[in-house]
């Protein structure tokens, strides 16, 4: 039982820790895209979508880019 106990929150920790990241990550992103377009104007709407949809496709796997990156060892022998 404590076994189960240990795997659920390590888990949960890295879940946690990457939808965080992720998410001032994608707004960082957002606001960033949201800037350029709105100092290029001559961009015609079918470029801005474009440009749009690949940005939410990116906020989408920011949160799963942390999950799969080698765990600091040094940050968790601290706790």
């Amino acid at each position: 039982m404590l076994a189960a106990y240990e795997i659920f929150d390590a888990l949960s920790r890295v879940v946690v820790s990457s939808a965080l990241s992720g998410l001032w990550k994608g707004l960082v992103l957002t606001i960033a895209v949201a800037c350029l377009l709105n100092l290029a104007r001559w961009v015609n709407a079918r470029t801005r979508y474009v440009i749009w949809t690949a940005t939410l496709m990116v906020v989408f796997v920011l949160p799963w880019s942390g999950i799969w990156s080698p765990p600091d060892h040094a940050a968790t022998a601290r706790m």
